[in-house]
């Protein structure tokens, strides 16, 4: 992910600037524990033809993003070049992600039918006519041990890849609603402060080293989400606080008892009753 803005027209920038978002996108599913870690363009073969790799519970995914819409919709033979550079990682048995702006309809269908076949046979059997000339020009681009691959291997490489297909307009749209959603602040500012902050970071990054610098950066607090400890505690202690102000105010010779609220709480305490969602925040924090 080239974070520096290296030399090149408008179109060059706006590949990056595509890169960039898919990244902060994918550091946004860190801070909601959908993935523990991410590692920004590892040395070596590690980073061969990846622009990150990520880990999610079931395993690490290396993933490219590619922002190229004066060419239109890729072809198998020109996506075959991105192919070739994940090898190394479809041989060591990792997922590889792609995804790419104006997307490659033929591959991905290829995928969904290689994911439905349990067999290769099964795979076979499910393609169309013109789908095996396909389906060679793929596996052509990836070895394993330095040997091309044969059709097993090739539907079990193929069966670990995966591509998404958003358009420009559409990523940066999830990536304002994503950090809208996770922070109380200017999104775009925040974004913005991220790709500088990962450009100076490209180890292995975790959720609270991301967390914990975006929530120093001025008028930016986190948002109270499902699941989060803070959220707990945040509600543990309006409900503290709203006890100490009723027995600060109480008379002394006690509160009279209202049916009504002895309903309330009933309702309230209920466990199969309907779920109930406290916001507590200062005017203008995003209560709304």
């Amino acid at each position: 992910m080239n974070q520096l803005g290296l030399p090149g027209g408008r179109a060059d920038k706006a590949g990056n600037l595509y890169e960039d978002w898919w990244t902060a996108l994918r550091v946004a599913d860190l801070l909601t524990g959908k993935a523990s870690a991410i590692r920004l363009e590892p040395p070596g073969r590690a980073g061969e033809g990846i622009e990150f790799e990520v880990d999610e519970p079931d395993g690490p995914w290396c993933e490219q993003a590619k922002d190229v819409p004066s060419q239109g919709e890729w072809s198998i033979v020109r996506v075959g070049k991105i192919l070739k550079a994940v090898n190394g990682h479809l041989e060591v048995g990792k997922r590889v992600r792609l995804v790419l702006s104006t997307g490659c309809p033929k591959l991905e269908d290829l995928i969904t039918r290689a994911l439905a076949a349990e067999t290769l046979a099964e795979f076979e059997e499910a393609l169309t006519q013109k789908q095996p000339s396909d389906f060679a020009s793929v596996i052509r681009n990836w070895t394993v041990d330095g040997k091309p691959v044969d059709e097993q291997t090739g539907h079990e490489y193929l069966r670990r890849v995966r591509v998404e297909h958003l358009r420009r307009d559409e990523l940066r749209r999830m990536v304002s609603q994503t950090y809208e959603r996770l922070f109380v602040g200017d999104a775009k500012m925040i974004v913005s402060s991220l790709r500088g902050y990962l450009g100076d970071h490209l180890e292995r990054i975790t959720p609270v080293q991301v967390r914990d610098h975006l929530i120093h950066l001025p008028g930016v607090r986190p948002r109270l989400l499902p699941g989060d400890q803070t959220t707990h505690l945040a509600l543990d202690s309006t409900v503290k606080r709203f006890a100490r102000r009723v027995t600060r105010t109480e008379p002394a010779f006690g509160l009279a008892s209202q049916p009504q609220s002895a309903k309330l709480c009933d309702r309230l305490s209920a466990a199969d009753g309907p779920q109930v969602v406290v916001c507590e925040g200062g005017a203008g924090s995003g209560k709304s």
